[in-house]
Protein backbone atom coordinates (compact mmCIF):
# COMPACT_ATOMS: atom_id res chain seq x y z
CA UNK A 1 0.00 0.00 0.00
CA UNK A 2 2.79 2.46 -0.42
CA UNK A 3 1.50 3.77 -3.38
CA UNK A 4 -1.86 4.58 -1.39
CA UNK A 5 -3.50 7.81 -1.18
CA UNK A 6 -6.44 9.32 0.44
CA UNK A 7 -8.06 12.64 -0.35
CA UNK A 8 -10.61 14.65 1.75
CA UNK A 9 -13.81 16.45 -0.30
CA UNK A 10 -14.84 19.60 1.59
CA UNK A 11 -17.93 21.13 -0.55
CA UNK A 12 -18.66 24.71 0.54
CA UNK A 13 -21.11 26.72 -0.98
CA UNK A 14 -21.21 30.51 -0.72
CA UNK A 15 -24.63 31.17 -0.19
CA UNK A 16 -27.74 29.76 0.54
CA UNK A 17 -30.36 32.84 0.12
CA UNK A 18 -33.48 30.80 0.90
CA UNK A 19 -32.03 29.21 4.14
CA UNK A 20 -33.15 29.37 7.47
CA UNK A 21 -29.67 30.13 8.29
CA UNK A 22 -28.34 31.46 4.85
CA UNK A 23 -24.78 32.09 5.75
CA UNK A 24 -23.71 29.02 7.65
CA UNK A 25 -20.67 28.95 6.41
CA UNK A 26 -18.92 32.12 7.11
CA UNK A 27 -21.19 32.58 10.31
CA UNK A 28 -18.07 32.91 13.53
CA UNK A 29 -17.34 29.94 15.03
CA UNK A 30 -14.41 29.64 18.12
CA UNK A 31 -13.43 32.90 16.96
CA UNK A 32 -13.20 32.15 12.84
CA UNK A 33 -15.33 31.96 10.34
CA UNK A 34 -16.93 28.43 9.87
CA UNK A 35 -15.62 27.50 6.73
CA UNK A 36 -11.91 27.95 8.36
CA UNK A 37 -12.80 26.44 11.28
CA UNK A 38 -13.49 22.79 9.41
CA UNK A 39 -10.31 23.19 7.11
CA UNK A 40 -8.17 23.89 10.01
CA UNK A 41 -9.76 20.60 11.67
CA UNK A 42 -9.42 18.83 8.85
CA UNK A 43 -5.72 19.95 7.82
CA UNK A 44 -4.54 17.84 11.46
CA UNK A 45 -5.15 14.49 9.81
CA UNK A 46 -1.59 13.76 7.87
CA UNK A 47 -3.49 10.56 6.32
CA UNK A 48 -5.11 13.34 3.96
CA UNK A 49 -2.59 13.91 0.90
CA UNK A 50 -4.99 16.79 0.00
CA UNK A 51 -8.14 18.70 1.26
CA UNK A 52 -10.05 19.28 -2.28
CA UNK A 53 -12.79 22.38 -1.76
CA UNK A 54 -15.68 22.37 -4.13
CA UNK A 55 -16.51 25.99 -3.70
CA UNK A 56 -18.15 29.07 -5.29
CA UNK A 57 -16.95 31.62 -2.81
CA UNK A 58 -13.86 34.09 -3.12
CA UNK A 59 -13.30 34.60 0.19
CA UNK A 60 -12.64 30.46 0.65
CA UNK A 61 -10.31 30.56 -2.35
CA UNK A 62 -8.26 33.52 -1.07
CA UNK A 63 -8.23 31.58 2.46
CA UNK A 64 -6.86 28.52 0.71
CA UNK A 65 -3.89 29.83 -1.16
CA UNK A 66 -1.94 29.77 2.68
CA UNK A 67 -1.19 26.04 2.24
CA UNK A 68 0.09 23.55 -0.42
CA UNK A 69 -2.35 20.47 0.83
CA UNK A 70 -5.25 23.20 0.10
CA UNK A 71 -6.57 22.66 -3.64
CA UNK A 72 -9.70 24.68 -5.23
CA UNK A 73 -12.68 23.26 -7.57
CA UNK A 74 -14.75 26.15 -8.78
CA UNK A 75 -17.72 25.33 -8.47
CA UNK A 76 -20.06 26.02 -11.80
CA UNK A 77 -23.63 28.23 -11.51
CA UNK A 78 -25.12 25.23 -12.68
CA UNK A 79 -24.31 23.29 -9.27
CA UNK A 80 -25.17 26.45 -7.17
CA UNK A 81 -28.31 25.92 -4.69
CA UNK A 82 -30.20 24.63 -2.20
CA UNK A 83 -31.46 22.22 -4.55
CA UNK A 84 -28.43 20.60 -6.21
CA UNK A 85 -28.02 17.02 -4.95
CA UNK A 86 -24.61 16.53 -3.53
CA UNK A 87 -24.10 13.47 -5.99
CA UNK A 88 -23.56 15.75 -8.56
CA UNK A 89 -20.74 18.37 -6.90
CA UNK A 90 -19.12 15.31 -5.76
CA UNK A 91 -19.24 14.36 -9.32
CA UNK A 92 -17.72 17.66 -10.90
CA UNK A 93 -15.11 17.25 -7.85
CA UNK A 94 -14.17 13.81 -8.68
CA UNK A 95 -13.84 14.99 -13.19
CA UNK A 96 -11.07 17.51 -11.93
CA UNK A 97 -8.80 15.59 -9.30
CA UNK A 98 -7.20 12.12 -9.77
CA UNK A 99 -7.38 9.38 -7.18
CA UNK A 100 -9.06 6.37 -5.93
CA UNK A 101 -9.97 7.02 -2.35
CA UNK A 102 -11.92 9.83 -1.20
CA UNK A 103 -13.89 10.93 2.01
CA UNK A 104 -15.76 13.54 1.95
CA UNK A 105 -16.89 15.67 4.87
CA UNK A 106 -19.79 18.32 5.39
CA UNK A 107 -19.05 21.46 6.49
CA UNK A 108 -21.50 22.77 8.95
CA UNK A 109 -20.80 20.43 11.46
CA UNK A 110 -18.54 21.36 13.60
CA UNK A 111 -18.98 18.97 16.85
CA UNK A 112 -17.71 16.19 15.18
CA UNK A 113 -14.67 15.21 17.09
CA UNK A 114 -11.12 14.59 16.04
CA UNK A 115 -11.89 11.08 17.64
CA UNK A 116 -14.88 10.43 15.18
CA UNK A 117 -12.93 11.54 12.00
CA UNK A 118 -9.86 9.28 12.98
CA UNK A 119 -12.28 6.16 13.90
CA UNK A 120 -14.48 6.84 10.45
CA UNK A 121 -10.90 7.33 8.71
CA UNK A 122 -9.53 4.05 10.37
CA UNK A 123 -13.07 2.51 9.24
CA UNK A 124 -12.17 3.03 5.92
CA UNK A 125 -8.60 1.88 5.76
CA UNK A 126 -9.63 -1.61 7.47
CA UNK A 127 -13.08 -2.21 5.89
CA UNK A 128 -13.24 -0.57 1.63
CA UNK A 129 -9.21 0.06 1.48
CA UNK A 130 -9.07 -3.82 1.22
CA UNK A 131 -12.01 -4.15 -0.84
CA UNK A 132 -12.73 -7.43 0.10
CA UNK A 133 -16.60 -6.86 0.80
CA UNK A 134 -17.74 -3.25 1.25
CA UNK A 135 -17.53 -0.56 -1.56
CA UNK A 136 -18.55 2.52 0.65
CA UNK A 137 -18.90 3.66 4.44
CA UNK A 138 -21.28 6.60 5.98
CA UNK A 139 -22.23 7.87 8.76
CA UNK A 140 -25.38 7.26 10.55
CA UNK A 141 -27.22 8.54 13.47
CA UNK A 142 -28.76 5.69 15.58
CA UNK A 143 -32.65 5.95 17.34
CA UNK A 144 -34.44 3.59 19.87
CA UNK A 145 -37.21 5.00 20.07
CA UNK A 146 -41.02 3.82 22.46
CA UNK A 147 -43.49 4.80 19.83
CA UNK A 148 -47.19 5.37 20.71
CA UNK A 149 -49.51 2.97 18.33
CA UNK A 150 -52.36 5.31 17.06
CA UNK A 151 -54.71 2.20 16.21
CA UNK A 152 -54.55 0.53 19.66
CA UNK A 153 -54.62 3.73 21.67
CA UNK A 154 -51.31 2.37 23.68
CA UNK A 155 -47.59 2.78 23.84
CA UNK A 156 -45.84 0.00 22.15
CA UNK A 157 -43.20 -1.63 25.05
CA UNK A 158 -40.80 -2.61 22.41
CA UNK A 159 -38.15 0.49 21.56
CA UNK A 160 -38.23 0.93 18.16
CA UNK A 161 -34.85 0.49 16.61
CA UNK A 162 -33.92 3.11 13.34
CA UNK A 163 -31.00 4.54 11.95
CA UNK A 164 -30.74 8.00 9.74
CA UNK A 165 -27.92 9.39 7.32
CA UNK A 166 -26.53 12.18 8.69
CA UNK A 167 -25.04 13.60 5.70
CA UNK A 168 -21.81 14.14 7.71
CA UNK A 169 -19.37 11.64 6.24
CA UNK A 170 -18.99 9.56 3.75
CA UNK A 171 -16.18 7.33 2.41
CA UNK A 172 -16.03 5.79 -1.45
CA UNK A 173 -13.62 4.72 -4.04
CA UNK A 174 -13.62 6.09 -7.42
CA UNK A 175 -14.59 3.28 -8.97
CA UNK A 176 -17.75 2.81 -6.87
CA UNK A 177 -18.72 6.18 -7.73
CA UNK A 178 -18.43 5.85 -11.14
CA UNK A 179 -20.73 2.36 -11.26
CA UNK A 180 -23.42 3.54 -9.01
CA UNK A 181 -23.15 7.27 -9.64
CA UNK A 182 -22.88 8.16 -5.95
CA UNK A 183 -21.29 8.13 -2.61
CA UNK A 184 -23.40 5.38 -0.76
CA UNK A 185 -22.58 2.38 -2.89
CA UNK A 186 -24.39 -0.83 -3.21
CA UNK A 187 -22.56 -2.80 -0.48
CA UNK A 188 -22.20 0.26 2.35
CA UNK A 189 -21.11 -0.31 5.82
CA UNK A 190 -22.40 2.60 8.43
CA UNK A 191 -20.37 4.04 11.20
CA UNK A 192 -22.35 5.69 13.73
CA UNK A 193 -21.57 9.25 14.74
CA UNK A 194 -22.89 10.43 18.64
CA UNK A 195 -26.16 12.97 18.78
CA UNK A 196 -24.86 15.60 20.17
CA UNK A 197 -22.08 15.34 17.45
CA UNK A 198 -25.08 15.39 14.67
CA UNK A 199 -26.10 19.06 15.35
CA UNK A 200 -26.20 20.78 12.04
CA UNK A 201 -26.21 24.25 11.13
CA UNK A 202 -29.61 24.83 9.81
CA UNK A 203 -31.36 27.06 12.37
CA UNK A 204 -30.35 30.27 14.44
CA UNK A 205 -31.40 27.68 17.49
CA UNK A 206 -29.08 24.88 16.26
CA UNK A 207 -26.04 27.46 15.93
CA UNK A 208 -26.29 28.79 19.04
CA UNK A 209 -26.48 25.43 20.87
CA UNK A 210 -23.36 24.35 18.85
CA UNK A 211 -21.61 27.27 20.13
CA UNK A 212 -22.65 26.78 23.75
CA UNK A 213 -22.12 23.09 23.55
CA UNK A 214 -18.58 23.67 21.96
CA UNK A 215 -18.09 26.54 25.31
CA UNK A 216 -18.76 23.71 27.64
CA UNK A 217 -16.94 20.85 26.42
CA UNK A 218 -15.89 19.12 29.88
CA UNK A 219 -19.60 19.15 30.75
CA UNK A 220 -19.84 16.00 27.98
CA UNK A 221 -16.57 14.02 29.14
CA UNK A 222 -18.07 11.12 27.49
CA UNK A 223 -18.56 12.55 23.87
CA UNK A 224 -15.32 15.46 24.05
CA UNK A 225 -13.02 13.22 26.02
CA UNK A 226 -10.47 13.57 22.82
CA UNK A 227 -10.83 17.33 22.00
CA UNK A 228 -12.98 18.66 19.16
Amino acid sequence: MSNFYLTALLPIQKDYPFHVLPNRNFLPFNGIPMYQYMIEKLLKFTQFESIVINTDSDEVKEYCKWNGRLRIIDRPKSLIGEDVKSDLITAHTLEKISGEHFIEFQSFNPLVTNYTLDSFIKQYMDQIVVGEYFDSVFSIQRYELRNYDLEKREMNDEFQFSIIENGILHGFTRTSFRKHGKKIGKVATAFEVKEIENTLLDSDANYELAKLVFANQDKFPAVFHSGI
